[in-house]
């Protein structure tokens, strides 16, 4: 499947990707305003397990070892040292599991698009916000995320988000699609779900019809947008291009 990217959501490079430690500094705001600050995961700390899963120190000290024992004798040549990309990064805590359009994940975060393209999406066990590249609607002012606002304007305001207080809208400082690539958030959708081409990136798709439950917060992709919704703090939100609905 190929996404052709969209107007305003941009395709993510290394360098300029929004990353999981920001989204989980946000869900983990919204969460705190439930006044419950010992959510058991904690985002930003998977979220480095992610890029350091990665190790190519460990690769290269490996790699050394093997240099050091070729003269001990053996009698053979020694083989071609492990090349660190060779070498899957393992995450702790993480599975996926489901089938028929139902995904549970265990893990820090997941993220994925609507198979538009035009929302991106991401869930930690605390929260969900979702960003909408295109839409043809201004979200009231009352709806700003007071606490996270900083300089937004309800004209300006692009991701809808589940938080305790009336407001839930805020400005994402990156496009979210990059915690939908299959190396950051879309790390599911390689074992139980789909994946598409976003100009060079592959990024996890949550199927219309199907839906993600990461802890108490899940997730459900519909032709007429996504809703997420929060059994712990009980809240919910339906968003798509044309409207959203905040519970």
């Amino acid at each position: 499947m190929t996404v052709h990217g969209r107007a305003g959501m941009r395709p993510p490079g290394r360098s300029r990707r929004w990353t999981a430690a920001g989204v989980a500094a946000l869900v983990l705001l919204a969460g705190c305003s439930v006044g419950d600050g010992d959510d058991g995961e904690d985002p930003a700390g998977g979220t480095a397990g992610v890029e350091d899963g990665d190790d190519a120190g460990d690769g290269a000290a490996g790699t050394a070892g093997a240099g050091e024992g070729s003269g001990e004798g053996s009698g053979g040549s020694a083989g071609p040292p492990t090349e660190p990309a060779d070498i899957a990064p393992v995450v702790a805590g993480r599975s996926v599991s489901g089938g028929g359009g139902t995904v549970t994940v265990e893990g820090d975060h997941a993220g994925f698009v609507l198979p538009s393209g035009n929302i991106a999406c991401s869930v930690t066990a605390a929260s969900a916000v979702c960003q909408v590249a295109e839409k043809g609607f201004t979200p009231q002012a009352d709806h700003l995320a007071s606490t996270l606002v900083g300089g937004c304007t309800a004209e300006e305001a692009d991701a809808l988000m589940l938080s305790a207080e009336r407001g839930a809208w805020t400005c994402l400082p990156e496009p979210l699609l990059g915690q939908a690539a299959v190396d950051a958030g879309g790390w599911w959708a390689q074992e139980a779900g789909e994946t598409a081409d976003v100009d060079g990136t592959t990024v996890a798709v949550l199927p219309y019809g199907s839906s993600l439950t990461l802890g108490p917060v899940t997730c459900t992709s519909a032709q007429d947008g996504v809703r997420c919704d929060s059994e712990e703090i009980g809240k919910s939100f339906l968003l798509s291009n044309t409207t959203y609905q905040y519970d």
